[in-house]
């Protein structure tokens, strides 16, 4: 009686075009992982941020009158209240930072101790456009100057939550 079984070539090759499958759908995979966990994660954060704001203006008894206005799909300047509602803002920013679990804050010089090394819009615009200077860069991004890397790292408040999160505070 003879007993049937595959050869070490049959072995092999099936080995391998397992390997081969396995290696065109892995990337795939990671990649609907990766954008699973960030959805999830982006959910968590907007809900906590949504909890806390309501139940600011709970603890308020009202809606605070603090919001910008996009005419022409541009954010305008908020000095002196030019482009929006900014009356109540420090009443609602003082409210909310309690209704956040706040466990650590840093009002200047968030980087090392609060957040990694963030890059900011200057940097990233910088490593798009490599032929762009420093100066034509910061000119086209001047509206946005709270997000430049040197203000994200080093001038603008910094919350750490308790799961983790960091708020970073616009000013």
């Amino acid at each position: 009686m003879q007993i049937k079984s595959f050869t070490l070539a049959e072995v092999l090759t099936t080995i391998g075009i397992i390997g081969i499958v396995a290696a065109m759908t892995l990337p795939n995979i990671i990649n609907k992982a990766e954008k699973y966990i960030l959805k999830n994660q982006f959910r968590k954060t907007y809900s906590v941020l949504q909890q806390a704001l309501l139940k600011s203006q709970a603890d308020l008894g009202y809606k605070p009158a603090c919001f910008y206005i996009k005419p022409g799909g541009k954010l305008t300047t908020t000095s002196n209240n030019q482009g929006g509602i900014r009356t109540e803002c420090l009443i609602l920013s003082q409210t909310l930072m309690k209704n956040l679990n706040i466990i650590a804050h840093c009002k200047n010089n968030a980087y090392p101790t609060c957040i990694p090394k963030y890059k900011g819009f200057d940097t990233i615009k910088l490593e798009d456009n490599p032929d762009m200077t420093e100066d034509e860069v910061h000119a086209q991004l001047n509206g946005i100057k709270s997000y430049w890397q040197s203000n994200i790292l080093y001038k603008n408040p910094v919350y750490v939550l308790a799961d983790g999160q960091i708020v970073l505070h616009y000013n």
